[in-house]
């Protein structure tokens, strides 16, 4: 027999995210205003022009690869068992997660 989930998992699994507005919603993130604050003119190149190339780094690498792991704890977690989440070698998942992604940016910029 399913195992009945709690009426929060089932409203976040439902909701539907609307389409992203950049106009109507501004949003900064951490890094945006870092860069904003130590020269505003690169900022203005970065992001409003889009002239910043995207450099890959070992913190961009460990980024994608934390997001990716939580992401997928979160889908086991949600759509399995709090159980087998609790069962998951996550050092493992991130250190597999945080090669794959090593490899995938040191292809795409050779």
């Amino acid at each position: 027999m399913a195992k009945k989930l709690p009426k929060a998992v089932t409203l976040v699994q439902e909701h539907k995210v609307e389409k992203y507005d950049r106009k109507e919603n501004k949003n900064i993130s951490f890094s945006q205003f870092l860069m904003y604050s130590n020269c505003a003119y690169q900022w203005y190149l970065a992001y409003p022009k889009k002239l910043a190339p995207y450099s890959p780094s070992i913190h961009t690498v460990f980024g994608t690869a934390l997001h990716e792991t939580i992401q997928e704890w979160l889908e086991v977690i949600y759509n399995q068992s709090v159980k087998q989440a609790n069962e998951m070698d996550l050092s493992e998942l991130l250190l597999d997660r945080m090669r794959k992604t090593y490899k995938k940016e040191r292809y795409n910029n050779q």
